[in-house]
C-alpha cells in the first residue's frame, strides 16, 4: 500500500502572493489562512483521481496524497482504508513509546503533525480524513461559470452585495447548470425545494425555476442578504447558507463571539460538522482562485459569456408547438432553458402563460418573427373521449395508470369522477381518455430521456396478487421463456426473499422503462378524507409544506393555520393529520398537484442517480427514517421504496431495513464533503 502513498506532504504557510477579496467585508486570520491554503490545495494540485488524507481539525497536516486512478469504487475504498489504517497503527506506536526510539517512519509522521504532546497525539488517531481532489472539476467549473458570471456579478452589485459572492455556486456546485443532489437540491445555487418556494421561485411539474441560473441568482441574493441582516458578518452568513442562519446565530450565542475562526474552534454544535467549518474557507479558496485562474491554470483562456434573446410567452404552448412555429432546435431551447423539466421535452406539457422563454441571440426582426408565430400558435383545447377501460390489477396506482396509456392523470382523474382519486381498488374498471386501442396486455415501455443513461429503481412496490387471480404480468414479462415468468411470480408473492434475484429480473424485464416502472405514488399516503363540508383530511407526506398544501387547495396559509388551530410559528410534520379548507370542485386540481409534485422529485432523481444495491442496517435507538435520510444521504421516499413490503416504514430498535446505494449517472459534487470516506457527502440545511 505504501507505492500508493506518494511522498510525504508538509505544509508551508509562508507568505505569498494572492488576489486577497476586502479584507473588511471578508477577513482571514491566521487560523483561517491555514484552512483557505488546504483547500487552495484541493482545487488546484490533485484531481478527482487523487485524494489527501488529512487531519481534519488542523488544516496543516497534510499525510500524503493516494492515486485512485483505475480503481474500482471498492478499490478505492479499500485502499482509503488501508492507508487511514497504517498512519494510525504509526501514531499509536508512538503513544505507545512516548515519542522515544522512534523508528524513521514514526519520526517522519510526529515531525508531520508538529511533534505535539502523546495526549494531542492520541486525540488526531481518530481525526484521520479523506478529502477528494478537486482540479479537474473546478477547472471545469470555472469554465462554465464565464456564460452567466458577468451578469451573476451586475445581479449582487445591483442589490448592493459584494460582487465577490458571485463566485459562491464553485463550492455549491462547480456551477454545473443541472446539479440535482440526491436530496433534492438543485441549480448553480442548490436550492432545496421548500427554499426555493419561500424566495417566489416557480417550482412545478413543468417549470423549476431553481435551475435558472438568472432567477435563482436573485433569489440567492436575497437569501445572502436576509443571512447578513440578520448575523451582521459575511463569514456567517456564508456559513449559514450551508448550516442556516438559525443555527449560526445559536453558535454565536453558545461562544458569545462572532469570530468565524473561534465559532469553528470551540463551537460543538450537533450538525456543526466538517462541512459547516469549512464552507467560509472554501468561498475564499475559490474566490481567489477565480480572481487570477491564469495563476493556477496555464491553458486557461477566458471563455465568452452566453448571448440570448428573450421572448415572454404570450400564452400556455408546449415545446412541440415552439418548435413548429418557429423552427428553433429542441437542443438548443432545453440548453437555454434549464428551467424547462425534461418532461415538457418528452409531453404535451404546457408552458405556463407569462413565461420567459430563452432563445439563441437574434437579431431584432428574427425575434419579432419568432414572437408574432408564437402569437398566432391555436389554442388546442383536449377532448376527454373515452376509447376504453382499464381493469385495476393489485399494487398499481392511478399515477401508474396514467403513464402506461400516456393519458394525461387530471383527465383521467375527470373522466371516472374520482372524488378522492387516490382510493382506486383492484378489480375497478377505470374509463381510459382518449387512449389508442390497445391489446389486452399493453407494453408497458416507455422512451428514456434523450442522453440519459437507462434508470431502474432497485425494488418496485408489487402486492401480492390473491391465489384466485394470477399475477398480471407485462408483455415485456410474456415475451421471456416461462421459467422466468414463473420465478416473477414466486418473487411476487414472497418480497421479502430472493431481493437480488428480484432486483436482477426486473432489469431483465424493463430495461427500457426506467420511469413506469420506477415513478409511482405506491408509497405516499395521497388518500383525502372528507370531514366536513368543504373540509378534508390528509396526512402530511416527506418533502410538503404549508405553502405547498395552501398553493394545491387554492388558499391562503393563513386558513389553514386558523382551521388546524396552529399557530403562526408551528411547523407540519411528516404523518401529521392536516385538516384543508377545500371545495369538491377543488379536489382533482389538489390531488393532480400533490401527484405531480412527488412525480417531479422521484424523475428527477432518476434522471441525475441510480440505485445499485442495498446494504442492510440495524435500527438503533432514536432513529428515524428522516434521520436515516440524512446519516445515508439518501431520500426519505428512497428508503421506503427499497423496503421488501409496501407502506409506511415503522421503525423499532434492532430492525434491519435496508438502505440504498445510489451512484450518481453524471459529476454531482460539492465542494465541502461531510463523509471520511471516499463517498461524497451532501451540504446541510436549516430544517
Amino acid at each position: 500500500m505504501r507505492q500508493v502513498l506518494s511522498s510525504i506532504l508538509i505544509l508551508w504557510f509562508g507568505v505569498s502572493a494572492f488576489a486577497q477579496l476586502p479584507p473588511r467585508e471578508f477577513p482571514v486570520d491566521a487560523a483561517m489562512r491555514i484552512r483557505v491554503d488546504f483547500w487552495k490545495r484541493v482545487y488546484t494540485e490533485i484531481t478527482s483521481e487523487q485524494g489527501f488524507l488529512h487531519d481534519s481539525e488542523d488544516l496543516r497536516v497534510v499525510y500524503g496524497t493516494i492515486d485512485l486512478k483505475s480503481r474500482s469504487r471498492r478499490e478505492q475504498q479499500r485502499a482509503v482504508d488501508e492507508e487511514r489504517a497504517r498512519i494510525k497503527n504509526t501514531l499509536l506506536s508512538i503513544i505507545a513509546k512516548n515519542k522515544t526510539n522512534l523508528t524513521p517512519e514514526e519520526t517522519k509522521i510526529l515531525n508531520q503533525v508538529y511533534d505535539p504532546p502523546v495526549e494531542k497525539v492520541r486525540e488526531m488517531i481518530s481525526r484521520i480524513r479523506y478529502q477528494r481532489g478537486l482540479k479537474d472539476r473546478y477547472y471545469e467549473g470555472l469554465v462554465r461559470s464565464y456564460k452567466y458570471l458577468d451578469r451573476i456579478k451586475e445581479i449582487f452589485i445591483g442589490q448592493g452585495l459584494p460582487e465577490a459572492l458571485a463566485f459562491l455556486p464553485h463550492v455549491e456546485s462547480s456551477f454545473n447548470y443541472q446539479a440535482y443532489s440526491k436530496v433534492g437540491a438543485a441549480g448553480i445555487w442548490q436550492f432545496m425545494r421548500s427554499t426555493g418556494r419561500q424566495y417566489n421561485m416557480r417550482v412545478t411539474y413543468v417549470v423549476d425555476e431553481r435551475r435558472d441560473p438568472i432567477v435563482a441568482t436573485k433569489a440567492a441574493a436575497r437569501l445572502l442578504r436576509d443571512n447578513y441582516k440578520r448575523l451582521n458578518s459575511w463569514p456567517l452568513a456564508l456559513t449559514a447558507y450551508n448550516h442556516g442562519a438559525g443555527s449560526m446565530a445559536k453558535a454565536v450565542r453558545t461562544v458569545n463571539s462572532t469570530d468565524m475562526s473561534e465559532i469553528i474552534a470551540k463551537y460543538d454544535g450537533r450538525r456543526f460538522g466538517f462541512a459547516s467549518k469549512n464552507f467560509y474557507a472554501t468561498f475564499i479558496a475559490t474566490a481567489e482562485i477565480s480572481q487570477e485562474p491564469e495563476k493556477y491554470f496555464d491553458a486557461f483562456h477566458k471563455p465568452e459569456p452566453v448571448k440570448y434573446s428573450e421572448i415572454k410567452l404570450p400564452k400556455k404552448v408546449t415545446i412541440r408547438q415552439v418548435i413548429e412555429a418557429t423552427g428553433l432546435g429542441e437542443n438548443e431551447l432545453q440548453e437555454y432553458n434549464q428551467a424547462i423539466r425534461t418532461v415538457a421535452f418528452r409531453s404535451h406539457q404546457y408552458i405556463p402563460e407569462g413565461y420567459t422563454l430563452k432563445i439563441p441571440h437574434s437579431p431584432l426582426e428574427r425575434l419579432q418573427e419568432h414572437q408574432r408565430k408564437i402569437a398566432a400558435i391555436e389554442a388546442v383545447e383536449p377532448k376527454i373521449d373515452v376509447s376504453g377501460t382499464h381493469k385495476v390489477a393489485q399494487g398499481e396506482s392511478l399515477y401508474f395508470i396514467a403513464k402506461l396509456y400516456k393519458v394525461a392523470l387530471s383527465d383521467l382523474v375527470a373522466v371516472n369522477r374520482l372524488d378522492s382519486p387516490s382510493k382506486i381498488f383492484p378489480g375497478m374498471d377505470l374509463k381510459i381518455p382518449g387512449a389508442e386501442e390497445r391489446e389486452s396486455e399493453p407494453t408497458l415501455v416507455a422512451a428514456a430521456p434523450k442522453k440519459t443513461p437507462a434508470k431502474v429503481a432497485l425494488v418496485p412496490k408489487p402486492t401480492p396478487a390473491p391465489a384466485a387471480e394470477p399475477l398480471k404480468v407485462p408483455r415485456a414479462a410474456s415475451e421471456l421463456n416461462l421459467t422466468v415468468v414463473a420465478r416473477l411470480q414466486k418473487l411476487f408473492d414472497e418480497p421479502k426473499k430472493n431481493y437480488t434475484e428480484y432486483q436482477a429480473i426486473e432489469n431483465v424485464l424493463s430495461p427500457k422503462a426506467p420511469n413506469v416502472r420506477g415513478v409511482n405514488m405506491d408509497n405516499y399516503n395521497l388518500d383525502t378524507k372528507k370531514v366536513a363540508e368543504n373540509v378534508y383530511e390528509v396526512s402530511v407526506e416527506a418533502d410538503e409544506t404549508l405553502g405547498h398544501f395552501a398553493e394545491w387547495a387554492g388558499v391562503r396559509v393563513s386558513q389553514i393555520r386558523k382551521l388546524n388551530g396552529a399557530r403562526k410559528t408551528a411547523t407540519i410534520n411528516q404523518g401529521q393529520r392536516l385538516k384543508l379548507p377545500m371545495t369538491p370542485a377543488k379536489l382533482a386540481e389538489f390531488y393532480l398537484s400533490r401527484v405531480e409534485y412527488h412525480a417531479a422529485i422521484e424523475e428527477d432523481f432518476y434522471e441525475n442517480y441510480k440505485v445499485v444495491g442495498a446494504n442492510n442496517y440495524t435500527i438503533l435507538p432514536g432513529d428515524t427514517v428522516a434521520k436515516l435520510s440524512k446519516k445515508f444521504d439518501a431520500p426519505h421516499w428512497l428508503i421506503k421504496k427499497v423496503q421488501p413490503i409496501a407502506g409506511a416504514l415503522q421503525l423499532r430498535a434492532g430492525q434491519t431495513v435496508l438502505i440504498p446505494e445510489v451512484e450518481a449517472l453524471t459529476v454531482q459534487e460539492n465542494a465541502v464533503q461531510e463523509e471520511t470516506d471516499v463517498p461524497e457527502g451532501e451540504k446541510e440545511s436549516d430544517t
